[in-house]
């Protein structure tokens, strides 16, 4: 292993360490090793001595390094001598002997730039194959358990490769954060990423990322951490737009690219984005080939790569069959263009006008299969056909596992027999819709009609499902759901959907600005924050602190003192609020609507009730949030459109949820959607609408603001499930 018959001349090696101070466990006594046992080389025990000796065959330093073939065998002195003084960090010289002498290295993120500066330095080749190929392995390797390098190591190699100008370096630090971008991004030295190779990397071919809006948060982090740097160095601001023209906008959440509206560095491009999802929504399945001519469709391109794991379409209602599809075809300009007809006509199929034609030839689509993707997220996408969708699951994600399809009301019962069908490994699904409003243990039904007849179940009998799987009777499901572990339905009353228990929270009495501040700046990371009636001595104050992580505030009964100023400087507090619920701010007005709308755009749900005069110029701001999916504006003020309902419905597409009350209506009642027509109603799949009356009693002053408030009669639920439409009138208000 060490020695051979032709080295048998040794040289000694006389090695120190220039920056290696004599400390209390370094001795001044040398020792002296030899390269013949050094398999057995004991490195604690050597690398306790300051300086130690090698014997060393001349041969074999002269074969394995250019260095000691010209020191050895040239013109120098030494090349007579037997002794040469080598001067560097010990640890690393060792780790040379041992390659130049055939004994395994132990290669690591920290120690590969020393070892590659001395293979460099000793020109010693078998050690930069092994560095090379080492990093190459762990570079391209799709096991997390050998995520080798960490990111402020590999910010170090990249520095150390441009520092050499050596490409490979470079190429494979690109590589490897772009294969594991999800995890970099939670590094706490992602923002020291470099310029150039955070843009090497989201160039690259194998970027992964669970959806477009982690690659966008990610990179809007970066920038704004790296603005000021960037402005003090050569980078010009064309330059540093490069990074953000990377981002494919249109496949972005629409809730996530309203709520950057009200980013004054990235408006421009969040406005662009919602204009985008919006044209994309509005165009037919394959309308939106059409339109698109001859041009190039990476930007319509969902990132997939071999290294995937999940793919998050999740808030994307303008995600199609076509762009399901183009996702999953080899990423080559000539070959998309070849296909178009093909995929126009297998997508053509969808739009039949009796709904029944799923399917899709195998053989006019040659799909790419990604089997490390494990996890699947379409909740919200509204014009996503789920029979294709499964179909394309089914061949593209063979290790398909989890399945969250919330919010979708075309996702029935016998979507998920078809699913598990298709899909035999997945194990957890969640097919969650909005929780229905009546709960029969809470109400008292005064009357209700259905707009089709509601098929009686029967539990006990088997039923049997087509080819085609259009079924007359709800399925029994038995053994075909065997391999589902974990089932979340929660909302639907189509199916045999028990009800969630009521979880009651009691009031707080244990609450003061001094409390509430100490909560805000212990709890940085706090993400929901609900005061509801809380008793004491709450002051705009408690709010006068950055609250950078919110995403959910809930201020009910306990900040009456609100007016429209101190609602902007919560918005410029909570600026990550994607639902808000405010009750009993009297001081409110009108232009509360546009301090919320332009303060937090991405919002997805808004309660707005006992809030001043909030509403009594009409309602119009409030539309500019374009993702909100939940609205509940009662008691604000009568000036709310007759035609509000509608006009929501048609321009909050992911809108699922309104609840208003007809006190607040300008013409005393509300237009609603047909009954028939999902056309004028998108997501729709709940409204609820409150009468109140205003008691009257001969009673002292002291009482007479309590029994002026409105005493609400009844309320009227209309619900849409898969099948039909539900119209319930129930003494109680909901």
């Amino acid at each position: 292993m060490a020695s051979s018959s032709d080295d048998d001349e040794f040289v000694i090696l006389v090695c120190t360490d220039p920056n290696n101070q004599i400390g209390a466990d370094i001795s001044n006594e040398e020792i002296v090793i030899s390269t013949t046992d050094i398999s057995h080389w004991d490195f604690p025990s050597i690398l306790s001595f300051q300086t130690f000796k090698i014997q060393a065959h001349r041969n074999r330093l002269i074969e394995e390094s250019s260095y000691f073939r010209g020191l050895l065998s040239g013109s120098f002195s030494e090349s007579c001598s037997d002794c040469i003084s080598i001067e560097w960090q010990l640890e690393t010289f060792l780790n040379v002997l041992r390659c130049m002498f055939r004994c395994p290295l132990d290669i690591t993120s920290r120690n590969f730039i020393p070892l590659f500066e001395a293979a460099l330095y000793f020109g010693v080749e078998m050690l930069l194959l092994q560095l090379k190929s080492w990093f190459s392995e762990v570079s391209l390797s799709k096991d997390p358990g050998l995520l080798k390098i960490q990111l402020d190591d590999l910010i170090r190699i990249w520095n150390f490769g441009l520092e050499h100008a050596n490409g490979f370096v470079q190429e494979l630090c690109a590589s490897y954060l772009a294969r594991n971008f999800m995890w970099t991004m939670s590094s706490n030295f992602f923002e020291d990423v470099p310029y150039d190779l955070l843009l090497l990397c989201i160039k690259h071919p194998h970027l992964t990322v669970d959806s477009e809006k982690h690659l966008s948060d990610a990179l809007f982090i970066w920038l704004d951490s790296n603005t000021k740097q960037l402005e003090g160095s050569s980078k010009t601001e064309n330059e540093f737009s490069d990074i953000l023209k990377q981002i494919r906008i249109s496949l972005l959440p629409l809730w996530f690219a309203s709520g950057k509206r009200s980013s004054g560095c990235f408006s421009e491009l969040a406005n662009e984005s919602v204009n985008s999802i919006f044209r994309l929504m509005k165009v037919t399945t394959t309308g939106s080939i059409n339109a698109l001519g001859d041009s190039d469709l990476s930007h319509l391109r969902i990132r997939l790569t071999e290294y995937s794991k999940r793919m998050d379409l999740s808030g994307c209602p303008q995600i199609t069959p076509m762009i399901l599809l183009l996702s999953l075809l080899p990423n080559t300009h000539s070959f998309a263009l070849a296909l178009r007809k093909s995929i126009k006509e297998a997508v053509s199929n969808l739009e039949q006008a009796d709904g029944s034609k799923y399917q899709i030839s195998q053989g006019l689509l040659p799909t790419l299969s990604f089997e490390a993707v494990q996890e699947v997220d379409i909740s919200g996408c509204l014009k996503l056909h789920l029979e294709v969708a499964i179909e394309c699951f089914s061949k593209s994600f063979p290790c398909l596992r989890k399945v969250k399809a919330a919010y979708l009301l075309n996702f029935r019962t016998t979507t998920l027999y078809k699913l598990v069908q298709k899909c035999p490994l997945v194990s957890e699904v969640d097919i969650t819709i909005d929780m229905n409003p009546l709960i029969s243990s809470q109400v008292s039904v005064i009357s209700s009609t259905s707009s089709s007849p509601v098929i009686p179940l029967a539990p006990n009998r088997p039923y049997i499902v087509d080819h085609s799987f259009s079924m007359t009777y709800p399925y029994h499901l038995g053994p075909s759901l065997a391999n589902i572990t974990k089932l979340t339905m929660e909302g639907r009353s189509d199916v045999c959907g028990s009800l969630l228990e009521m979880l009651d929270v009691s009031n707080t009495m244990v609450i003061s600005d001094c409390t509430i501040i100490n909560m805000i700046t212990s709890l940085r990371q706090l993400r929901t924050l609900s005061l509801c009636y809380c008793l004491g001595d709450i002051s705009i104050s408690s709010f006068n602190l950055s609250m950078p992580s919110l995403r959910k505030l809930r201020l009910e009964r306990v900040t009456p003192w609100m007016t429209n100023n101190d609602l902007v400087l919560l918005t410029q507090n909570c600026t990550k609020l994607v639902e808000l619920a405010l009750l009993g701010c009297k001081l409110l007005n009108s232009d509360a609507q546009c301090i919320i709308s332009r303060g937090w755009p991405g919002l997805i749900s808004i309660h707005l009730e006992d809030c001043g005069e909030l509403t009594k110029k009409g309602i119009s701001s409030l539309f500019n949030c374009t993702a909100l999916e939940d609205l509940l504006l009662r008691h604000n003020g009568p000036g709310v459109q007759r035609n509000f309902i509608l006009d929501a419905a048609l321009k909050l597409p992911m809108l699922r949820q309104v609840s208003l009350d007809l006190c607040d209506a300008s013409e005393g009642d509300f237009d609603l959607p047909d009954d028939e027509d999902e056309s004028d109603r998108y997501s729709l799949r709940s409204v609820k609408i409150a009468r109140c009356k205003s008691g009257r009693c001969n009673a002292g002053s002291h009482f007479a603001e309590v029994l002026a408030k409105p005493a609400h009669r009844e309320t009227l639920v209309l619900v849409w499930n898969s099948r039909n439409l539900v119209r319930t009138v129930v003494k109680e208000r909901l």
